[in-house]
Formats: structure tokens, sequence, C-alpha cells
């Protein structure tokens, strides 16, 4: 559907000229009739999703025209010579969609396409068909004209049918002049010698060149696709697998969960949280995006490295495939047994907090959270700085961090046995006095649910539970100067 929408605009174009053809047809000759009729509902059929698309969508239909259309005459006078220079000197550079750069004709290609523009009225049945196909031609390329990134080849897909049209007029035109020369048996061979030339060189540019292009490897998932074929064939079928940096919910991840089974397959953004199971694991991290997935990982478990995949004049991986046993001593954290909030989500504090640290430091708070029971809905944890007396008593909220727990593999997708492992942060004022405070955690419904109790190990219901306690001291005099000059200028500045 994402890709319906993203070219609607130019298939109905293409759809509207032709029931366009087909109605010119069924009307001129009415021994066409039924067969033009059944063209159209072959057509009708064909377009239903797109038609079903627009229909459930509408508002999003319309939008997209908008964001893509150019419309100002110098835009258009733009986009007409980019499609002139697409011909036979730099095409569309989207990888996605073609060799970047390289122009739709060859100089063999455009020998034949050149002399097909010429010999095209003597070469159908009729002169109007001459005109029909530069009609198609005309609405094929039109969308790419009036809208942005020109030349856009999915936007003109339809011109591949009066390019191959034309190009095969001149093919006939010079096995027509080549009778004279070479009679009749040989006179297609000059023909041939250029469309085989034309397909070496496509091939040549396409599979050579575009296949292994950096940016179409990424686009096309291969280095996914090559690190799920590995796991395929070399991880037993009991094992969990994890993939990096992804949301769980990621088309790739549900092809390639399907692809993997029995195995289980999850999926986290590394850069959030890191997901730990109790048990031997193994990770597909995709290294260009996250380099450092390795080293946030070893902190928890022993890593070995399985698998890893090159790309052709790049010197680090693209992706990597790695082995993980948990240390579960590292996992069970300063709290060992954990405060459970709601009989739902243990936490734990898995790294002591640095202290005394400076007013204008930014205090990192290292969780591990575990699901008690299967949960429903997703979780955020509230990370506050409290002083005596405390908010129950009456005292001051001093500052806070509140954030939504690993947003890419929420809490209803974890498992028993898993440790969500995540970093919260933790702000302190520039003009906060100097003293001890306390730094306290708790747990939330996300956005604006109620906060869940303790309910273990303490019997009271208090809903927010004390981690350690911090001295803070003045800030830093060397960089308050600089903060009180960024800050003048940020208020000039507004």
């Amino acid at each position: 559907m994402g890709l319906l929408a993203y070219t609607y605009f130019s298939a109905l174009i293409l759809i509207a000229y032709a029931f366009v053809l087909l109605i010119w047809w069924g009307l001129r000759d009415r021994r066409k009739r039924k067969g033009t009729l059944v063209a159209m509902l072959i057509a009708l059929l064909i377009s239903l999703p797109l038609f079903l698309y627009i229909y459930l969508h509408p508002g999003e239909a319309l939008d997209r025209v908008k964001e893509v259309a150019v419309i100002s005459i110098d835009g258009i006078i733009k986009n007409l010579q980019l499609w002139t220079k697409a011909w036979f000197q730099q095409g569309d550079n989207n990888a996605v969609l073609n060799l970047p750069g390289r122009p739709i004709l060859d100089p063999y290609l455009g020998i034949l396409f050149l002399l097909g523009i010429i010999s095209l009225p003597f070469t159908v049945e009729r002169r109007w068909q001459s005109l029909w196909l530069a009609g198609l031609a005309f609405f094929s390329i039109l969308p790419s004209i009036l809208s942005d990134f020109a030349p856009h080849f999915l936007r003109a897909v339809g011109l591949v049918i009066p390019i191959a049209i034309v190009a095969g007029a001149g093919a006939w035109a010079i096995e027509r002049a080549m009778r004279r020369v070479f009679g009749r048996r040989l006179s297609p061979i000059p023909s041939l010698i250029l469309l085989i030339i034309a397909g070496i060189i496509s091939y040549r540019d396409f599979h050579y060149d575009w296949l292994h292009h950096p940016e179409l490897y990424i686009s096309m998932e291969r280095h996914v696709n090559r690190a799920a074929s590995f796991i395929k064939r070399s991880i037993p079928d009991e094992m969990l697998i994890y993939f990096s940096p992804f949301s769980s919910w990621h088309p790739v991840i549900a092809f390639i969960s399907e692809d993997l089974k029995p195995r289980q397959v999850g999926a986290f953004g590394s850069h959030y949280c890191l997901v730990v199971p109790d048990v031997l694991a193994v990770y597909v991290s995709l290294t260009i995006y996250d380099p450092e997935f390795q080293r946030r990982l070893a902190q928890w478990a022993d890593v070995t490295v399985l698998a890893e995949g090159r790309v052709e004049s790049q010197n680090r991986p693209w992706y990597s495939v790695f082995k993980a046993e948990p240390r579960l001593e590292s996992l069970a954290g300063e709290e060992r047994g954990g405060v459970a909030f709601g009989d739902a989500i243990q936490l734990k504090l898995l790294s002591p907090i640095a202290s005394p640290v400076r007013a204008g430091d930014t205090i990192p708070v290292v969780l591990g959270l575990r699901a008690l029971k299967s949960l429903d809905r997703p979780y955020s944890v509230f990370v506050h700085l409290y002083s005596n007396p405390m908010p129950h008593e009456g005292g001051p909220l001093w500052t806070q961090g509140d954030c939504v727990i690993c947003s890419s593999y929420p809490p209803p997708l974890w498992k028993s046995n898993e440790t969500i492992i995540q970093e919260f942060t933790l702000p302190i004022p520039l003009d906060i006095p100097q003293g001890k405070y306390v730094i306290a955690v708790g747990v939330y419904e996300s956005l604006i649910g109620p906060r869940l109790p303790i309910t273990a190990p303490s019997t009271k219901h208090r809903d927010y539970f004390l981690l350690q306690e911090v001295e803070i001291l003045e800030a830093d005099r060397a960089y308050l100067p600089v903060v009180v000059k960024n800050l003048s200028l940020k208020s000039e500045t507004d």
C-alpha cells in the first residue's frame, strides 16, 4: 500500500489513458468491442487495489500530490532540462530504480531509438497509431515533469513500452535498408548486432555495477537477508534470534520471522535499549548503523563473532552475526531481588550511580527491566531527584527524566526470561543547591496512565523506589561562563 500511495498519481494517468484508448478502439470497430470489453474488465481488476486505497485513504492520496507537485514555470523548465539529459547523459540518481546516473539509452540502443522516431510513421499500419504511441509517452513522462526528484524513473515507468516499440521500429528501418545490400537473409544482422551490444552493455552495467552498488545493497536489505541465510544454515532451531537496530513491527522482520521458523525472532533498536535473555542467543547487528553494538552488548554477555558481511571497497563490515552468552551476575544488578511494580514489571539498578556529581551534569541511570506476567500495554519509567522532605511529605521534585521503555521492543513483546537494559538520563539543574539528594524511579502506563504501586519487596503502597543517594556539588566554575554566554546568545536570538 505504501508503494501505491507513492506512485498512484502516475498510475492513474496511465489507467485513464488506457481506458480512453480502449473506448476509441471499441467505438471505431464493432468487431473489436467484445475484446475491448474483456480488456477493460481485466484493467479494472488490476487497478482495483489502487482504487480501493484511494477510496479508503482519500486524504493521503490528495496530500501525496501536494507534497510532490511542481507547478511553477521555473520548476517545470528545470525538470524538462533534467529529462532531456536523462536520455543520453545522466539518468535517475535513485539507486533503487536505476544504476545512479545511468542514462535511459546507451549509444547503440540510441541509434535504434532515433531511427525509430524517424521511421515510426511508416512502420505502423495506420498513421493515427503513431499519435496514440506519442500520447502514451507524453502521459507516461508527465507525472515526473510535474513532480519533484526528476527524472524519476518510477513515475515514468510507462515509457518502457514506447521505447521498446520505437526501438523496434528503428530495427525494422535498418533491416529494410539493408535488404538492398545484404539481401533478405542477412539484412537483420546489423540490427541484431546493435541489440546484442546494447544488451551486453546493459548486463554489464546492471549486473556488475548496479547489483553491487552500496546504496542498492542497503535499500534492498541484502545485508539483512544474507545474515538470515547464515542463521538458517548454521543456527539451531531452538536458538533465540534478535535483529538490531530494527523495530519489532518492521516488515523485513515479519518476512524474516516466517523464513526462520521455528526459531523465535525479535528485534529492537539498540540505540534505545538492549534485550538480553537468560540463555544463549544470536544477534544480527547492522554494523553500518551501529558500530558500537558489540561493545555495548559485551558489558552484559560474552560475545563471539560468528559471521560478518562486507561489500567490495568497504573496510568495515555491513552486518555482523554474534553469539552472546549472558553473564547473569551482571544482570543481577545492585538490587539483586529487584523491585516489582504492580506485579507487572521488575526493575533493577544494574550499575552504581556515580557520586558526587556537579550541578549542570547529566546522571546516567542504567536499569534492567523484566516482565513478571504477560503485558498488554506500553509503560514508561520516571527518574526523579528528591531531597528531604520527600514528595509525599510535601517536599519538591528538583528534576526528572521520563522515558518510554524500549519503544522499539515494547512490553507486550517481552518474554519472561528477558532483561531489557535501558539507560535513562537525569539532568541536574545549574541552580540546584549543593547537598545530598536521592534518585527515585517509578513505572507508569504510557502516555498519561496511572503509576504502578510497589508490590515487592516492600508492603508499603508507595509508587516510587529510592535507588541511591547522590551528593551534588556546585557547578564547575570554568564551565559556568560558557553556559552563561550560551544562554545569553540564545536569549538574543530568541
